[in-house]
């Protein structure tokens, strides 16, 4: 807006704070309004982007009301109106090409979502807007799954992983999230053995001392629970399942999905094992028959896959052990 229309601008601005605030007080009937006159306001002081802001917020106030038709209307204003001022690469036509990728996957049609949401990506990419690409390659991988597109959805839950650890730790919310969503693409796709591997690394990257936070132990409690299904269905592993299942619920919270679910799969494998009193300790999952390894497990410590050598003597499924870790160090195996 030109400085001779400071005063349209100072009403925009009022009426856009406005509009937040109804959007945050879940008053979406009024937010979508007063961003509605915004955006006509806008127009009519010629201030193109500041209009594609508007429709772009009163999307989202659809979309949160559970409005996904208009919802996609008004970010498709949004869209047209960004790409005409900005040209087709910009980021506010990526901002705009994600949530359009995310109301249609919302509308169950993943696979339209997914052209938007690659496009909204590679924008990001080139603007070097690391946060904005990896929240853009999550909604992507999940469309591509949605879409019976696993192997793909794998490949991009890949990246999403590696680029969130950069940029947030390996314990970061985007990073675990990347993890789980990565593993069950690869459960789907087939890949049992890469799903295991990356569902045991989550479980490692996770480890910890004494009562881990809520959304720590909700992750490890997905990730056992993973675990534990592919050892049912795609080893026939009985034992190590409920072992698993039975981490999964000890950690769920109280009327989550992830704590029903590990009841009844445990209630599948026959009798629950006893949990160790002492949490630190891990317990013997699985032996395989001629195998110079074997696997060992805690609720909080992770799992791994340990060689026969470090102990003297039988291993049996069952045994509790302690286990000394040190960086560059081989692991020390104590016998309980």
């Amino acid at each position: 807006m030109k400085s001779s229309t400071d005063a349209r601008r100072l009403r925009y601005d009022r009426i856009m704070a406005e509009a937040d605030h109804h959007l945050q007080q879940g008053a979406f009937e009024s937010a979508v309004n007063h961003y509605a006159a915004a955006a006509e306001l806008a127009r009519d002081g010629g201030a193109m982007p500041e209009m594609a802001t508007a429709l772009h917020r009163a999307a989202v106030g659809r979309d949160r009301a559970n409005q996904l038709g208009e919802a996609l209307w008004f970010v498709q204003q949004a869209l047209q109106i960004d790409e005409a001022f900005f040209g087709p690469v910009h980021p506010a036509v990526a901002r705009d090409l994600h949530s359009m990728g995310v109301i249609l996957a919302r509308q169950e049609r993943p696979a339209d979502a997914v052209e938007p949401l690659r496009r909204s990506a590679d924008i990001s990419a080139r603007f070097e807007s690391t946060r904005e690409r990896i929240t853009t390659l999550l909604a992507l991988g999940q469309s591509l799954h949605a879409g019976q597109k696993a192997d793909e959805a794998v490949a991009v839950f890949s990246q999403v992983a590696e680029l969130a650890a950069q940029l947030e730790g390996p314990q970061g919310p985007h990073s675990v999230r990347a993890l789980l969503s990565m593993a069950s693409a690869q459960a789907a796709a087939g890949q049992l053995a890469g799903a295991h591997t990356t569902w045991a690394e989550l479980t490692r990257r996770l480890a910890g001392r004494g009562t881990p936070p809520p959304g720590i132990a909700l992750a490890l409690a997905q990730a056992w629970q993973g675990l534990g299904t592919l050892a049912l269905r795609g080893r026939g592993d009985a034992v190590d399942a409920a072992w698993m299942f039975s981490f999964a619920l000890s950690l769920a919270p109280e009327d989550h999905p992830v704590r029903d679910a590990a009841r009844v799969s445990l209630s599948q494998c026959g009798t629950a094992p006893s949990m160790p009193d002492d949490s630190t300790l891990f317990v013997v999952v699985v032996v395989p028959e001629d195998a110079d390894r074997f696997d060992v497990a805690s609720p909080m410590g992770g799992r791994f896959t340990l060689a026969r050598a470090v102990l003297d003597g039988p291993v049996s499924v069952g045994q509790t052990m302690r286990l000394e870790m040190a960086p560059n160090q081989p692991v020390q195996v104590q016998r309980v």
